[in-house]
């Protein structure tokens, strides 16, 4: 039996080796993320996903607590959280916690965000007597994004960060809220963020066990013949197989970060799909040794072209020359002499008692 032919297009090669090395839940949300932002193109479902507290609380629409990070992203939005879900926050996660949790917290955490959104804007509502804050609305991923990274900062071993395009190094445990603040002077949402960055906080210090899935109710999800779509694909991260700790550091398998104080070579997710792209795409080939040369004193001259060559356009010239200018002489290195053997002291010292002598005898 033969093997299949090597698919030739670069794009699709880098593709098939995200989607390979990604863990299922990681991958799963990113495609989800591209698909609703390329769906957004021919259908605008904000309006009908997007959170509103009064609709939520007096409409009953509670799906929209759900379903809210699916509209409201742009095309900024959705590369960062890509990059971000697919490359070094969510594999980390869940190669530490293991797939099915990593998808229950993540889902009980966009829940409880947007639910405790509606409660601040009713709160604001009845502190002002305005309605305006029954209106209100938040979408987007950028709330649990915010959250995700905030666990997995706190998780983490590394000493510091870099902001993003800042060469600032700021220390992990305050990386979440320099981020932050980062966003919200680039007038990003200030309640959501600002939860979901609390959020993730309460959720790594321990404050939140109760929200934290049971290792019961993780068995039998994945035990469920209901997600044997998540379940038996090859990526899958079973709570037996996850790292736990290990996730976070060098020795965490594939995802761990090369960070200056945990140093690591590997190359992970996205980065090891743009190596690929760069592999695939036909290189400039490189100069060819040597080149043209030059006249002294002249500008750069071609090679001579052949008597044969050269022959039909002498013939078809309308000037008739009476002699081709002679060819430059190729340069070669003036040769120097020999340099002379250097003497000793003692040898000079006999020299100028010779040179001596023979003036005495002179005289």
């Amino acid at each position: 039996m033969q093997a299949p032919p090597e698919d030739a297009n670069p794009l699709n090669r880098a593709y098939e080796g995200w989607y390979a090395r990604t863990p299922v839940v990681c991958r799963a949300l990113c495609l989800g993320l591209v698909a609703c932002y390329a769906f957004s193109w021919i259908l605008d479902l904000q309006r009908a996903l997007e959170t509103v507290p009064f609709r939520v609380v007096r409409r009953f629409e509670v799906w929209r607590l759900l379903l809210a990070p699916c509209v409201g992203n742009s095309l900024l939005s959705t590369a960062v959280a890509c990059m971000s879900l697919g490359d070094g926050v969510g594999p980390r996660l869940e190669q530490s916690w293991g797939s099915v949790r990593l998808a229950l917290a993540t889902a009980t955490a966009v829940a409880l965000i947007n639910g405790a959104f509606c409660a601040l804007c009713y709160l604001a509502t009845l502190a002002t007597g305005s309605m305006d804050g029954a209106f209100a609305a938040t979408s987007g991923s950028w709330p649990v994004l915010m959250c995700l990274i905030t666990i997995e900062c706190l998780s983490s071993p590394d000493g510091t960060r870099q902001l993003p395009c800042f060469p600032v190094a700021v220390p992990r445990d305050r990386y979440p809220l320099a981020l932050l603040l980062l966003l919200l002077l680039f007038g990003a949402d200030k309640v959501a963020l600002s939860l979901g960055v609390a959020y993730g906080y309460a959720y790594a210090k321990g404050y939140l066990e109760l929200l934290k899935p049971r290792p019961a109710l993780v068995h039998r999800c994945e035990t469920s013949s209901a997600l044997s779509c998540l379940t038996g694909d090859a990526a899958f991260v079973s709570a037996h197989g996850s790292l736990g700790a290990a996730g976070f550091t060098v020795s965490g398998g594939d995802w761990a970060p090369g960070d200056p104080e945990n140093p690591s070579t590997t190359r992970r997710g996205f980065e090891s799909m743009l190596d690929s792209l760069r592999a695939a795409l036909p290189q400039e080939a490189p100069p060819p040794p040597g080149g043209p040369g030059r006249v002294l004193g002249g500008a750069r001259v071609a090679a001579p072209a052949t008597a044969s060559a050269a022959a039909p356009l002498l013939e078809g010239s309308r000037f008739e020359t009476s002699a081709a200018a002679p060819a430059a002489a190729p340069l070669t290195p003036a040769q120097t002499p020999p340099h002379a053997p250097q003497r000793t002291a003692a040898a000079n010292r006999e020299a100028i008692l010779a040179a001596a002598e023979r003036r005495a005898n002179a005289s």
